[in-house]
């Protein structure tokens, strides 16, 4: 019974491996198919450096309570980094936007309905 069941893990394991491959651009398209073509390359990259941040503030709020805080300035639509309590860093990488930048304020995607004098419309969007 060991045997199917090895094998039977390995077949998966296999196939999982090969679905991840799969989604792997070979040339890079992917990455070169997300930027808006209306707006130049280095305008679309994050320019602030965590290395260049004074992170004081943040590091003796993530002491306090022991919890991670927020690096506000290093915050992009598709990605949040966090000062931990032990003097880590770490980020949370999303698949797509997750907030836009309006007024120099990050406001997170709603995807609900508006109606105004523009028509009908997502309350906030990328678009």
């Amino acid at each position: 019974m060991s045997g199917i069941r090895g094998w039977t893990r390995r077949a998966a394991y296999l196939s999982v491996l090969a679905l991840l491959v799969s989604l792997v651009p070979a040339d890079g398209a992917l990455a070169a198919a997300d930027l808006d073509e209306d707006t130049a390359v280095e305008d679309q990259v994050p320019t602030t450096r965590v290395e260049d941040l004074d992170l004081s503030a943040e590091r003796a709020v993530a002491i306090a309570t022991g919890e991670p805080v927020e690096v506000l300035e290093a915050r992009t639509e598709d990605s949040s980094t966090f000062v931990n309590p032990d003097g880590t860093m770490s980020a949370e990488l999303y698949a797509g936007p997750i907030r836009v930048k309006e007024d120099d304020e990050w406001l997170d995607i709603d995807s609900t309905l508006v109606r105004d004098e523009l028509g009908i419309h997502p309350k906030v969007s990328t678009a």
